[in-house]
């Protein structure tokens, strides 16, 4: 059966997990499939946020009078389409990038979610819209220059030992006690 990873992985110089064995086998990518990873996390939190602002668009266009020329279920669906579509984008970056450096970029659709409601919704844009946007692609540029390159493959072993460290359970803990409880 052909699929997208056996695709594309050899042309990247990627060997694959061998999760029906259960080995795990390191990835090893080319040097630029971080470069991948990026691009498609880019590219997924746009067609995510634009799903998201043509559904909004869509159900305004159901209180239409006269009633739009495209039935608005057909907006809305092509809406819900386009975020799953960036949802697949999100998981296929992690195919090419370590978690440390995709999962900081999806903070993009909060970028992007400035323009297209600009853009769809007519929403206006404010200052401190404009200056927190250029938080986040600071942010997100900084988590790009700085952020592993190279893709890393834990054993489970490993991993345990990540999660009872004392670091790992004083950070849980603390952010327990600082997190809101339902009745304050």
């Amino acid at each position: 059966m052909v699929t997208l990873a056996t695709t594309v992985a050899p042309a990247l110089n990627c060997s694959l997990l061998n999760a029906s064995a259960g080995d795990v086998i390191p990835v090893e990518c080319s040097s630029y499939s971080w470069l991948i990873a990026v691009a498609i996390i880019v590219c997924g939190t746009i067609v995510n946020n634009l799903g998201v602002n043509v559904q909004k668009w869509a159900l305004g266009l159901r209180k239409r009078v006269p009633p739009p020329r495209v039935p608005w279920k057909v907006v809305w669906i092509f809406g819900i389409v386009a975020i799953v579509l960036g949802s697949v984008c999100d998981f296929l970056a992690l195919g090419f990038g370590d978690q440390i450096l995709v999962t900081p970029l999806t903070s993009m659709t909060l970028v992007w979610n400035l323009f297209f409601a600009a853009a769809i919704q007519k929403e206006k844009i404010t200052l401190m819209d404009g200056v927190w946007t250029s938080v986040i692609i600071v942010g997100c540029v900084l988590t790009v220059i700085f952020a592993s390159h190279e893709n890393t493959a834990y054993s489970a072993e490993e991993l345990f030992q990540f999660y009872t460290a004392v670091n790992f359970i004083v950070c849980v803990f603390l952010l327990y006690w600082m997190a809101p409880k339902p009745n304050e």
